[in-house]
């Protein structure tokens, strides 16, 4: 389900996140606690919510040095396909 505006957090848009950061993949455990990470910040927009989540994910760095390049999206903007 899409969120009705671009700041209202979804399902949708937690997995766009998710699909731009393939190296979660990896961590089905990490992506539970960021999916929790998340909606727990939810009520302050989601990018507020993304970027806590994907400070979650940096904070795993030790699991795996990948993790230390999650990104939040507007650096998608600058990566080449």
């Amino acid at each position: 389900m899409r969120a009705k505006t671009l700041d209202e957090c979804s399902e949708a848009g937690f997995g766009d996140f998710i699909l731009a950061n393939p190296c979660l993949d990896r961590h089905p455990d990490l992506m539970w606690v960021i999916r929790r990470v998340y909606w727990r910040n939810a009520k302050l927009g989601h990018a507020t919510a993304v970027k806590a989540a994907a400070k979650c994910a940096r904070q795993y760095s030790q699991l795996d040095p990948a993790l230390t390049s999650i990104t939040v999206g507007e650096e998608l903007n600058h990566v080449q396909a």
